[in-house]
């Protein structure tokens, strides 16, 4: 308010004083400067495209003296989903850094010129040369600043195609469609009119393998994954469940191309109605909020499991949201030979054990989940 007075002192001075401020978050900024007179003219910055967001790399990359040529601008372009303008300065002094070290040698042997090896090499002109694999290695490695802390890929190592993962080829099959395609034609889908289906509620018995197969999907397709339990988004204060809520799509927006998966879903968003507190009734409502508004989020897959889909808010199913159903149920006895023959893979068993102890334990243990 102080501040307000003080821009309504400065506006009466002869003297011509503008005021330019920027901020995060428009709402969070206190509504007296924001009242006529004050700062009334409000203007958002969009997220630059990829396109702009390589054409900024190429100045400031001229600007430190650096050749880039138009293959590894086309990489660049190809692979700047979830960089924002000061993660392209980052990759600027790092690519400075690599072509530097590319024209040192440890051991420089003379040459009958006089040269040294490294005279040159890496060089255009009077510039330092940017290789193409140098700018993969360093997109690989790097992490944009809105995504540290999350994860890249699955726990599992072992896991590295669809092939490997083993008694769930129905579900297997729903996430493969609903990932590889949108993570491999993404230009293809930036420019396509229609919205695709990005939303998906897996479903099952406890132990059969839910949460595995999310993780599992998000090391194949090489997209981070921010994993979040049900039960930690409620906050016993008034605001803030829904506040953590709009962080996270805030967050996952910030680091696509990413998962962004719920776990014990059915903890967070009941149907509505049933709660004496009206928390869980706000979280719903706040879900609802930023899933119609998913087409700002581009790259960004909401997943979600639970063992109770009877219990799951029926709005937040609707075409749209999360409209895919992904069953995940006991293995069968097909299912179960192969999940058995994986573990023993990893094991050092007798020359006795053979392909018929295998079909004997998958016939014996009916009803088992991945998890027994």
């Amino acid at each position: 308010e102080y501040f307000s007075h003080l821009m309504d002192c400065v506006r009466g001075d002869p003297h011509c004083v503008s005021f330019l401020a920027t901020a995060r978050d428009l709402e969070a900024v206190h509504k007296s400067l924001k009242k006529s007179g004050c700062f009334d003219t409000h203007f958002a910055m969009p997220v630059p495209t990829r396109r702009e967001k390589a054409d900024i790399f190429k100045k400031l990359s001229d600007a430190k003296r650096l050749h880039v040529d138009e293959a590894t601008l086309e990489h660049v372009v190809r692979n700047c989903d979830g960089l924002d303008v000061l993660d392209m300065d980052a990759l600027v002094e790092l690519t400075l850094h690599r072509s530097l070290s590319n024209l040192i040698q440890p051991y420089p042997d003379p040459t009958p010129t006089g040269r040294t090896k490294g005279d040159g090499e890496g060089k255009e002109g009077d510039r330092l040369r940017v290789s193409l694999d140098d700018m993969r290695a360093i997109l690989k490695d790097y992490v944009p600043s809105k995504a540290r802390g999350t994860s890249h890929v699955a726990d599992d190592s072992k896991i590295s195609s669809w092939s490997d993962i083993e008694g769930m080829s129905e579900a297997t099959a729903e996430l493969e469609d609903l990932l590889s395609f949108s993570s491999k034609y993404k230009d293809l889908i930036q420019n396509c009119p229609l919205r695709l289906r990005t939303g998906a509620l897996l479903y099952g018995p406890p132990g059969c393998g839910k949460t595995f197969l999310v993780r599992s999907a998000a090391k194949i397709c090489n997209l981070r994954i921010i994993t979040v339990k049900g039960p930690e988004l409620l906050n016993k204060y008034i605001g803030a469940s829904e506040a953590g809520v709009r962080e996270l799509f805030e967050r996952a927006s910030g680091a696509s191309p990413c998962i962004l998966f719920f776990d014990e879903f059915d903890a967070i968003a009941p149907k509505r109605g049933h709660d004496s507190t009206g928390v869980t009734d706000r979280v719903v409502n706040q879900f609802l909020a930023e899933l119609d508004g998913i087409e700002s989020l581009v790259g960004v897959f909401v997943l979600a499991a639970t063992s109770r889909p009877d219990m799951i808010d029926n709005a937040l199913l609707r075409p749209g949201r999360l409209d895919r159903m992904v069953y995940c149920p006991f293995p069968g006895e097909a299912d179960r030979c192969d999940i058995l023959r994986r573990a023993f893979r990893a094991l050092h068993l007798a020359d006795d054990v053979d392909d018929a102890l295998v079909r004997r334990l998958a016939a014996d243990t009916s009803h088992y989940s991945g998890a027994d």
